[in-house]
């Protein structure tokens, strides 16, 4: 043993101290230790964990404190858009709401001279309405409300307002409900708003159907417009079949609402629906000439005024 020197032994001293070394080599090591106190500190130095330097410490230290102090922002963050977005929605839903218009909302409204006095509401159960502003304009006074969800507002809303000049029209959330001493359905109103002067424009055409609910009436349709010679013809042609039963109702409400689109479009003089019906096709057309004989006289003047087409959906039997 006394031939094996300290350098040999340094040599083997990692492997020892990490507890990998041959059995023969660990007692060679072992045997050594016990009589050289150099090779015992530094086998010592190996087995006791190094203390990093102080600057580095610092820098540890560091890392670890901006790390948790950029978990707090970022978490704060979060919460602070979380409860930003809730502000948002709930301002969005339960304060500011949604401007409904007269399929969806109902106001009562009576003029006295230059006083109105309102009270309006939704037509559900799950909304309620903001309190009602007013403002006016040559004898026009207009009526904003809208529709929240429940909360700090009730189901309807009342106001009255006195204007500075005789009142000869209201408007709720831009639809006409009041006209020269009369009251306008609040269907009219919606498809009054909608009157346009061609035919061709679909987009507008599809604006009218809408508001005269058609795809509730009828379910989804297609559109063909005939327009290569006089009289135009609008061609709606619905995808669901109408049942046997259900015929003579539904051509009636076919014809209620060809009467309005022809009064609200000015160059339209016809309107033909084609329909599947116990297995066949079936056509219904309504005439321009079908709609004034309805109306007492020349149905497109509704287009222009709105007690007109007032008269003639309370002669459809569509209020």
């Amino acid at each position: 043993m006394k031939d094996i020197t300290c350098e040999v032994i340094e040599d083997l001293l990692p492997l020892y101290a990490d507890g990998i070394a041959s059995e023969a080599s660990r007692k060679l090591v072992e045997e050594h230790l016990k009589t050289c106190a150099d090779c015992q500190k530094k086998l010592q130095r190996m087995q006791t964990p190094e203390t990093p330097p102080e600057t580095e410490r610092h820098a540890v230290d560091f890392l670890k404190k901006n790390r948790r102090r950029n978990r707090h922002i970022m978490i704060g963050s979060i919460l602070a858009a979380l409860v930003l977005i809730a502000a948002v929605i709930g301002t969005r839903f339960y304060v500011s709401g949604d401007t409904l218009t007269g399929n969806w909302m109902y106001c009562d409204v009576e003029v006295n001279d230059r006083t109105v006095t309102a009270r309006a509401g939704v037509l559900d159960s799950i909304h309620a309405v903001t309190p009602l502003k007013f403002s006016e304009q040559d004898g026009i006074v207009d009526i904003t409300a809208k529709a929240v969800l429940p909360g700090i507002y009730h189901d309807s809303a009342e106001g009255t307002f006195t204007a500075s000049e005789p009142v000869r029209q209201v408007h709720l959330n831009g639809n006409i409900i009041y006209d020269s001493g009369v009251k306008i359905l609040p269907l009219a109103a919606e498809v009054f708003a909608t009157a346009h002067p061609y035919m061709g424009s679909m987009p507008d055409n599809a604006a009218s159907a809408r508001a005269l609910q058609m795809y509730a009436r009828f379910g989804s349709f297609t559109n063909e417009l005939l327009t290569e010679s006089e009289p135009y013809t609008w061609r709606i042609l619905l995808q669901d079949p109408v049942n046997a039963s259900d015929r003579k109702y539904t051509e009636n409400d076919m014809r209620r609402c060809a009467y309005v689109l022809i009064a609200v479009t000015g160059n339209l003089s016809n309107v033909e629906y084609v329909y599947m019906s116990e297995g066949s096709e079936q056509s219904l057309l309504v005439t321009k000439a079908e709609a004034d004989q309805t109306f007492g006289q020349d149905v497109h003047v509704c287009g222009q005024d709105v007690r007109l087409l007032n008269r003639l959906m309370i002669i459809c039997g569509m209020n």
